[in-house]
Parts: structure tokens; C-alpha cells; sequence
């Protein structure tokens, strides 16, 4: 307000860094928490060339030169929010894993705006990974190791952090799937010609789950084949 940010100089910043730019003093925070920037400002002989001591009833006294530096500090909060991130199956978009596949043990780095990895996360048991306190800023949030069962997702998430709340970031991953085939042989040809006038054309098979569950019904074609549908990670029985 009084136009003299000019006349000092920065002496020292604690967790932040700053310079002066006219009446502007101007901070960056290294970390979230506290920051101190001192300030001096120097009193040459063109600003004051002495001090004179005065008192009514005692002696006059004058010093000559220049006063020691003023000295002064502005202290701030530097204020971060978290980020939180929930992971979920692509397919059901929910936090319960497809097959016997697993969503605990997923990794993620989270990547600030100068590439430097702040924080690495792992999912746990409630499907949730969250940050300490992250200076205010856009981050990626990258996967880089993905849990049993599930494809490595390659998509890089961003997350804005404005203020001290916390940032919500759901993030998926795809299930591993594969199909069962099949093959159906004559025990005496040992191959797909059937034994005299019996035929291997239209044996059906039931594909059960670990969990004992039917989940897909093949029959057997004219190649003597027969293939299932996509079915999620995990153990089957035919």
C-alpha cells in the first residue's frame, strides 16, 4: 500500500523461495506447511546521514552514518490438498473384482507438473490408495504395475489440487480374459473319426467356475471342436 516493497531486499526464505519485482514480492513454496521471507532494507548515508538523540533536558547527542538494516518478515501458510484414488473393474465399473481376479495391489506414481514423482500408491483392501498433503498444481497419476488378473492400464489420469480438499480419481483396469477349447478325439482312431457308424459331432460340455458356477455350454462341431466365450481370469472345469 505505501510503495516500498522496492527499498528492501530478500535475506533469507524458509521452505519457499522469492525475489522482489518492483512493489511486488513474489514466493514460491517449496513444501506445503509454513514459510518465513525475511526482509532487510539497508539505510544509506543518501536516506539519512545521521540520527540525532533529542531530549528537552539532557544533552543533545548526534550519531553519524547510516542506522542498522530494518529488518522484517512475512510469514504464510502454504496450503495442499490430497489425492485420493478408487479403483474399479472397467467392465462393472464397481470395486468387486470379475473372476478370481484382484484389484488390491495395483501401483501407481503420481507425477507432478516438472515430471518429478511425488508420491507412489498402492490399492488396498478397500479398493482406495490416497496422497500426503501435495502442493497446489495439476499431477498425472500413472499406473505402473497392475494387480493379478488384470491388464496393465496404459491411460494417464490427471488431478487438479486448488485448495486443501482432496482430490477424487476413480481410475480402471481391464480383466484378463481367454477362452477354453475343446478338442474331441475317438479313444481308438485317436483322432476326429468316430468309430464305425457313431459320430463325435454334438457332445456338450458345461464350463463350470471356481465357484462351481456353470458359465458358458459348448458343443462340439463338425471339426470335432468346440469353443467357449471370453471368460474372465480364474480356474474352470470342463
Amino acid at each position: 500500500a505505501n510503495n516500498v516493497i522496492n527499498n528492501y531486499s530478500v535475506s533469507g526464505c524458509t521452505n519457499c523461495s522469492a525475489n522482489i519485482s518492483g512493489n511486488k514480492l513474489i514466493v514460491k513454496a517449496n513444501k506445503v506447511g509454513s514459510a518465513t521471507v525475511d526482509l532487510t532494507r539497508t539505510i544509506t548515508n543518501s536516506y539519512s546521514p545521521s540520527v540525532v538523540f533529542y531530549n528537552g533536558s539532557y544533552q543533545k547527542l548526534i550519531e553519524f552514518g547510516s542506522p542498522d538494516p530494518m529488518t522484517t518478515n512475512v510469514r504464510f501458510n502454504v496450503i495442499g490438498g490430497k489425492i485420493k484414488i478408487t479403483k474399479v473393474d472397467a467392465e462393472t465399473k464397481t470395486t468387486t473384482p470379475t473372476g478370481q481376479a484382484t484389484l488390491v495391489g495395483a501401483k501407481y506414481q503420481v507425477i507432478d507438473s516438472s515430471d518429478k514423482v511425488v508420491s507412489t500408491l498402492t490399492i488396498g483392501s478397500d479398493m482406495t490408495a490416497i496422497t500426503d498433503n501435495l502442493q497446489t498444481g495439476e499431477f498425472r497419476i500413472k499406473e505402473i504395475s497392475a494387480p493379478t488378473g488384470y491388464k496393465l492400464n496404459s491411460k494417464v489420469y490427471t488431478a487438479t489440487i486448488t485448495s486443501g480438499d482432496t482430490v477424487n480419481i476413480t481410475v480402471e483396469d481391464e480383466v484378463i480374459k481367454g477362452k477354453i477349447k475343446v478338442v474331441k478325439k475317438d479313444s481308438i482312431t485317436n483322432s476326429c473319426k468316430a468309430s464305425g457308424e457313431a459320430s463325435l459331432v454334438g457332445a456338450k460340455y458345461e464350463i463350470k467356475n471356481h465357484n462351481n458356477k456353470v458359465v458358458d455350454t459348448i458343443t462340439i462341431g463338425e471339426d470335432c471342436t468346440a469353443t467357449s466365450k471370453f471368460l474372465p481370469y480364474g480356474n474352470y472345469t470342463v
